[in-house]
């Protein structure tokens, strides 16, 4: 039997939710919406309502991140959160076990909520 493996060569299967020191973006977990927002290209966006999806993605042992997904009822909406998400380059600080780096999944729901001519994001 073999197992999955990514482009750096780490089993897919070795991924961890919990950690001993939890992964960190520089700047801090503000920064990093900071910078997703930034990013998110609302304009693409019409009507009014409102959107949720929740991205999904690989943290690396290297800070770089993999395997970037999005679950919502929206496909604009999960397709520019992935694009938003990818368009970001700085890398996290990893998180560790017993003082290892570990892979880690991490999870962000978001939502925005647009009311025809103003698109106001809502990170959750």
């Amino acid at each position: 039997m073999f197992a999955q493996v990514n482009d750096n060569g780490d089993q897919l299967n070795d991924v961890v939710e919990t950690a001993d020191k939890i992964p960190e973006f520089p700047g801090g977990i503000y920064e990093y919406q900071n910078q997703f927002v930034k990013a998110f290209r609302y304009e693409k966006f019409e009507g009014k309502g409102k959107l949720r999806t929740t991205v999904i993605f690989i943290l690396e042992k290297d800070g770089s991140i993999t395997d970037v997904k999005a679950l919502g009822g929206s496909q604009l909406l999960n397709d520019e959160s992935i694009r938003a998400v990818k368009k970001i380059k700085t890398k996290w600080i990893p998180a560790e076990i017993n003082g290892e780096k570990v892979r880690f999944r991490l999870r962000f729901p978001f939502s925005t909520e647009i009311d025809g001519t103003n698109h106001i994001p809502i990170t959750l």
